[in-house]
């Protein structure tokens, strides 16, 4: 089990709040090594959401920080340092994502002719 604190990656225009619990809890429903889980929002100012997550015993094996990267990123939310929720970040965190995700888009470059 672990315990997470999530917020809004970027500036999507996406709001928080109910909103953000949605995407929370719709992003971890695609992970195959997360059994169960409850999202409820902070008593803050609804800019994050805390999650208790209980994970497959096996997630060492099935467990994939790009895939991670890829769901959060489609979802518009990452986590937070988990340091404020008790706990520490490592790479062998079932959620941990990776640093970038490529978006499969074409990188455009514009030189200049002068």
């Amino acid at each position: 089990m672990g315990s997470y604190i999530f917020e809004r990656n970027g500036d999507e225009g996406r709001e928080a709040g109910a909103a953000l619990v949605a995407d929370v809890e719709r992003a971890l429903g695609e992970l195959d090594w997360v059994e169960t889980f409850s999202v409820r929002a902070d008593d803050g100012d609804g800019s994050v959401v805390l999650a208790d997550v209980h994970f497959d015993p096996d997630w060492p094996d099935t467990a994939n920080a790009d895939l991670v990267a890829e769901v959060f990123q489609r979802h518009g939310v990452r986590t937070l340092d988990r340091g404020a929720a008790g706990g520490k970040v490592s790479a062998t965190d079932p959620l941990h994502a990776s640093a970038e995700v490529d978006d499969g888009g074409i990188d455009l470059f514009v030189f200049n002719e002068d």
